[in-house]
């Protein structure tokens, strides 16, 4: 397994999300991203951006692994319950979308036959806080009817709107254009280095969660993806 935070930023865009369809899920067991929009492929081991039917070997490899994972998918029964799925009325069942615990939750099964599925990034993505462990606990739990239930979709915002809240609230807090003492105080932090730096202090204070996911890295990267989707939403 690679050890560079760098070594799967392809990944990362999937990780932010709260919601895989069926098919992104698919792809991304067999060591690619599903660009929705675009159709093309990104394999998380190089970052590499390929045309939906692009010839390679490794290419070639991963399609197949992908219809042997959408084959054992499909001959097996999902929950339906609010939380877990959404968009089952979708004439493409491969658009169906599933919490991705609940996909992380199904390919355990999978995972005990390491010829048959290996997630390298899983360990790492856990490492950076891009997942959390106490979220997939509450998933197996609740698929073993240990609980009654979990947050349903309405009771959050979706992880975009999330990202567009966040991209607001560093505009609102961070100035980097400002010079004197006066202006930085009045919108909080200089810099976005000094918010992040003072969010992961307070974390670290004030959390009993080992794995709330708050560090450096996930914050830096947060910010990022927040400023892209805020930028791309006011073009």
């Amino acid at each position: 397994m690679n050890d560079s935070v760098t070594d799967w930023d392809a990944l990362i865009p999937m990780l932010l999300a709260d919601w895989w369809s069926v098919s992104e899920a698919m792809w991304l067991f067999a060591g690619f991203r599903l660009v929705r929009d675009s159709g093309r492929l990104v394999c998380l081991r190089t970052g590499e951006s390929y045309p939906e039917h692009h010839q390679s070997a490794e290419l070639a490899a991963a399609r197949v692994n992908n219809l042997n994972y959408q084959q054992i998918w499909t001959a097996s029964s999902h929950p339906l319950d609010a939380g877990i799925c959404r968009g089952i009325n979708y004439a493409n069942a491969l658009e169906v979308e599933y919490s991705k615990y609940y996909f992380l939750h199904w390919s355990k099964k999978l995972r005990v036959i390491p010829e048959l599925m290996t997630l390298e990034w899983l360990g790492w993505a856990n490492e950076q806080g891009y997942l959390s462990n106490a979220d997939e606990q509450r998933m197996d739990e609740l698929l073993n009817s240990k609980v009654v239930s979990i947050h349903v979709e309405s009771e959050l915002m979706h992880s975009s709107d999330l990202l567009r809240l966040i991209g607001l609230l560093e505009e609102l807090l961070v100035d980097d254009a400002a010079h004197s003492a006066a202006e930085q105080s009045a919108r909080g932090f200089l810099k976005t280095t000094e918010l992040v730096k003072t969010l992961v202090q307070e974390a670290e204070t004030t959390m009993c969660r080992v794995d709330h996911g708050l560090n450096q890295s996930s914050l830096k990267q947060t910010f990022a993806q927040a400023r892209s989707l805020l930028r791309k939403t006011r073009e």
